[in-house]
């Protein structure tokens, strides 16, 4: 397994304008936290490897925060079956 790795340049901070700032005060770091997860793993049809990698974290860390989740009862998006189902026929053989 990789090591997940902080973006490149962390010098300057995120460019936000003044609209997203905005929507983001008023709430917890840990609701923002909880809403930047899900959506990062919607985006990545629930790879959590892939997602663990954009946000920057290990991919310990997400599962950790996603049984945090669960057990606050928050759906989860669930890995795409599409991908998982190519495996799991027995006929399947990837071409090399």
């Amino acid at each position: 397994m990789g090591t997940a790795h902080p973006p490149q340049d962390t010098s300057d901070p995120l460019p936000l304008d003044g609209s997203i700032a905005e929507k983001l005060v008023g709430h917890t770091v840990a609701e923002i936290e909880r809403v930047l997860i899900i959506r990062t793993l919607s985006e990545t049809e629930g790879n959590r490897t892939r997602a663990a990698t954009t946000l920057g974290i290990s991919v310990r860390c997400l599962r950790n925060k996603i049984h945090q989740f669960k057990q606050q009862g928050i759906a989860i998006p669930a890995a795409s079956r599409a991908r998982h189902d190519e495996f799991e026929d027995p006929a399947y053989c990837p071409s090399t």
